[in-house]
């Protein structure tokens, strides 16, 4: 009724829920009539919970009402409106001051619960547990109410062990429970000492903030209108402060008397004529005791006898059962090695078995390449002897025009070829195919010939690496939109998945611009790929996991020797002389299906089977990538960055989202798309790092990169990263990464690092830690274009330093460096960063570079006079 009284001056609108453990109480609150007050009975807690009905029988009251608390919540908090909040608060609490103050810090947390407090001869208990109406409150206090019925749940008092035990392993399950820190929520004499009270006119502060209200679990009535406060018990002296302003407004609500002032334990009064006739009770009550305590004791002594006995009685068994158990063990291990022995016979077998089928099927392979290079020396060799016969009769030797009968078949829907190295005798077939106006762009040519195009034929002097790094591959999704209106219409209506989709299917066939000036798809432009067998060793190694299957391969010089290192079952055919044809590239070779910057109207256009395939064209399956994005009130450019990932369809994506706790909108696009998501948070963090670390705790792929909201993934990126980890296993993938500002359609600026494309090689150490002369000159990548395999993130730490703020990139290139990673540059672009005024890194003042050089130096070795 105290507790009532003072929510009725302090607590606002309420509806205080009450549970009585016996009909008269239940009746006698039923009678008040006050308001806002709802009783409760155990018989109807129990009859929707029938689980009580055991624990009632098997437990003490005092165990059974701590029982009860958990399913109270339980069972009444499905009844309130959906998120609000439902809190239980101890029955021997008095409000000083409104407890809005707590529901100010609780804020939108689920589940939140005062600081536990020791209490004498019992284990801590809460004064106040907040559970909200929602999936995670609903699920606390189910596990909570399912837990208060485990065996070995002895309270001793109203709360129980089960309460703080649970709420922190609740907060180790769900890091969202909040821990209120108000130090006037729940003051007690268990922790007046580090509360520290004070009284400013007549309000109450604890540590300088408000007391909301005081636990009086330990007040014990002692008759006549005075009582123990058990202060003396924790150390706390009853000062004026704890007895005017603390005890007497709680006594004056529980005393029935208007005569007699209520007061505590020693009264305010030395010559109190009430301490006489309590006195007297305490002494019988202390007699009580010690005769109870006797009994105890002496029903202790003879237990211990027993209980020695039993021990003397066991232990003789442990002795002889110990002896069976060890031969017994001695057995087993003669028998587990006598397995193991044998398991270790069989794997060696198995393993040089292995090997045998292993090399048996390389012997295997080699000698069909071996037969197929001499069924095409043969070939060769009889058109040498045709060609031989003829001269001897007074004939000539193959012309122009026997040279374009023999490749005319083979061209007849070639509109573009591309030269992956200009080679001598790739001259007759370049002129061919530019006198019948065949587009030949011809790379790595003699200075004497490459400039501006000579008619249809354009010599560049660039390597095919340096051509593929050197051009603009960006499918700019922004810019295909804006040129296509109709494309963005049906994209925003949810008709068209994507540009990207929509351009390969429908665009290109079309003839629709891009929206990109310059836009060059690489080798995806090209109808064939012509090259010398003498360079295949730099050629092909760009060539895989970068052809299209419409693409043919013509190769001279094929008995140099083309057909050893072309796989066995690549169809081919020698075209005349020594040039040679392959209508389709070999499977292996295959890449992701990329959209061509011109038309194409001449090939058909692919279906979403190919665009988005579900295996690779190697005999693997595609690694699982896992995406982590962190964002905190960038809703400006979250949906942006969402889509960038999603709409590549990649089909063994694992894509995470950690929001900081937005409320600029962030949350509503994240669930948007939260049915694609693997895993996604909005809850407070501790900054950028932190909020990484929880996302890749989170993750199982094989590939895990991160993507800040403000940035994108190029379209198709997945699938290109994906392909080259399969093809050859790095450590580290970085392609190139395209810089924007802010929201401007077109990037100004495509970056690239120093480091060899396609050549897998060494991160170097040396050169990231020359932080002068080598990163701060961009020599290596954006974090954006950086993919990285798990083991080489597990060997340099498994996480992120969630003490920086700037260079938490660099700082793991580092270490990964220091772990041994290798890295396989890409010339495609990869990655969109996008500038704008409010990233942390922007400004005239450049604020991350004390904490770079702070990294650096760290990593340095000590004897490196660049640290000092």
């Amino acid at each position: 009724m105290a507790l009532h009284q003072s929510l009725l001056t302090h607590g606002g609108d309420f509806q205080l829920f009450v549970l009585g453990q016996d009909p008269a109480t239940v009746n006698a609150l039923g009678a008040t009539g006050l308001p806002h007050l709802h009783s409760h009975s155990v018989a109807e807690l129990i009859g929707n919970h029938p689980a009580l009905a055991a624990a009632q029988q098997d437990r003490t009251p005092v165990e059974f009402q701590a029982t009860c608390t958990p399913w109270l919540l339980r069972y009444l908090l499905p009844q309130i409106p959906a998120g609000e909040l439902l809190s239980y608060v101890t029955s021997a609490a008095y409000f000083y001051n409104s407890p809005q103050v707590i529901y100010d810090e609780i804020g939108s947390t689920s589940v939140a619960f005062t600081p536990p407090h020791p209490t004498l001869g019992a284990e801590p208990h809460i004064t106040w547990v907040s559970v909200r109406h929602d999936a995670s409150g609903l699920e606390c206090a189910r596990q909570w109410a399912e837990a208060s019925l485990a065996e070995e749940f002895t309270p001793t008092r109203l709360d129980g062990d089960s309460g703080p035990k649970f709420f922190k392993a609740w907060r180790v399950r769900h890091p969202a429970t909040r821990m209120i820190t108000h130090p006037g929520a729940g003051v007690s004499p268990a922790n007046l000492a580090e509360r520290a009270l004070s009284l400013t006119g007549q309000a109450l502060f604890a540590r300088g903030q408000s007391v909301i209200f005081y636990d009086f679990g330990d007040l014990a009535s002692l008759g006549h209108q005075l009582y123990d406060s058990g202060l003396q018990r924790h150390g706390v002296a009853p000062d004026t402060l704890l007895r005017e302003h603390v005890y007497r407004p709680y006594l004056r609500q529980l005393s029935s008397s208007k005569e007699v002032e209520p007061d505590i334990l020693p009264p305010r009064r030395d010559d109190d004529p009430r301490c006489g006739a309590i006195l007297t009770g305490l002494l019988a009550r202390a007699g009580a005791a010690e005769n109870d305590r006797a009994d105890a004791l002496r029903a202790l002594e003879k237990n211990r006898a027993d209980a020695r006995q039993v021990i003397t009685d066991v232990l003789a068994k442990q002795v002889a059962l110990d002896g069976y158990t060890r031969e017994v063990e001695l057995e087993r291990d003669q028998q587990r090695q006598a397995h193991f022995d044998t398991k270790q016979k069989l794997l060696a077998f198995h393993e040089d078995l292995v090997r045998n089928v292993a090399y048996i099927k390389t012997l295997h392979a080699k000698a069909d390449m071996v037969q197929n290079a001499a069924v095409d020396r043969e070939a060769y060799i009889a058109k040498l002897n045709e060609q031989l016969a003829r001269q001897q009769s007074g004939g000539s030797g193959p012309d122009l025009g026997e040279f374009q009968q023999a490749l005319e078949p083979h061209i007849r829907d070639l509109r573009r070829v591309l030269v992956a190295k200009y080679h001598p005798r790739l001259l007759p077939s370049i002129l061919w195919l530019a006198s019948l106006g065949i587009a030949v762009e011809v790379l790595s040519s003699p200075p004497e010939l490459a400039g501006a195009p000579r008619g249809p034929v354009h010599f560049w002097a660039e390597s095919l690496w340096e051509w593929l790094g050197g051009i603009n591959s960006l499918f700019n999704e922004q810019g295909y939109q804006l040129a296509n209106a109709d494309v963005g219409a049906g994209i925003a209506q949810g008709t068209v998945r994507s540009g990207w989709d929509h351009y390969q299917r429908f665009g290109q066939r079309e003839g629709r611009t891009t929206g990109a000036p310059h836009f060059r798809a690489g080798l995806a432009d090209a109808d064939a790929v012509l090259f010398d067998s003498a360079d295949a060793g730099p050629i092909v190694p760009c060539l895989f996991g970068r052809l299209q299957p419409h693409q043919r391969l013509f190769i001279s010089s094929c008995f140099n020797p083309a057909t050893v290192w072309l796989p066995p079952e690549t169809a081919r055919t020698i075209v005349i002389g020594d040039l040679l044809t392959c209508p389709q590239p070999p499977r292996v070779w295959i890449g992701p299906c990329l959209p061509s910057a011109l038309p194409v109207s001449h090939r058909a256009a692919p279906g979403p089977d190919q665009i988005y395939p579900a295996l690779p064209t190697q005999q693997a399956l595609w690694p699982k990538i896992s995406v982590v994005t962190v964002s905190f009130n960038q809703g400006a450019y979250l949906e942006e960055t969402l889509r960038s990932v999603l709409d590549q369809n990649y089909p063994n994506l694992e894509y995470i989202v950690v929001d900081g706790g937005s409320t600029a909108g962030s949350v509503e696009i994240i669930r948007k798309y939260s049915d694609r998501l693997a895993w996604w948070v909005s809850e407070k963090d501790e900054g950028q790092s932190q909020a990484l670390n929880k996302g890749f705790a989170k993750s199982t792929g094989t590939l895990l990169t991160w993507l800040n909201s403000d940035d994108r993934l190029a379209p198709g990126s997945l699938f290109t990263v994906a392909q080259q980890f399969l093809l050859h296993d790095p450590d580290l993938v970085a392609g190139r990464c395209a810089r924007v500002t802010d929201r401007e359609p077109q990037p100004h600026h495509v970056h690239r690092s120093v480091l060899t494309f396609g050549q897998l090689q060494p991160l170097p150490l040396t050169e990231l830690l020359d932080l002068d002369r080598c990163w701060l000159q961009g020599w290596f990548f954006h974090q954006p274009e950086v993919f990285f395999h798990r083991r080489i993130f597990e060997r340099a730490g498994g996480q992120l330093r969630e003490d920086l703020y700037y260079s938490m990139d660099y700082d793991l290139w580092v270490r990964m460096a220091k772990a041994g990673a290798t890295i396989l540059p890409l010339p495609e672009i990869l990655a969109i960063f996008r500038e704008h005024g409010k990233q942390k890194t922007g400004g005239a003042h450049v604020p991350y570079l004390p904490e770079l050089r702070a990294v650096n130096a760290a990593h340095r070795p000590p004897s490196d006079p660049s640290t000092a």
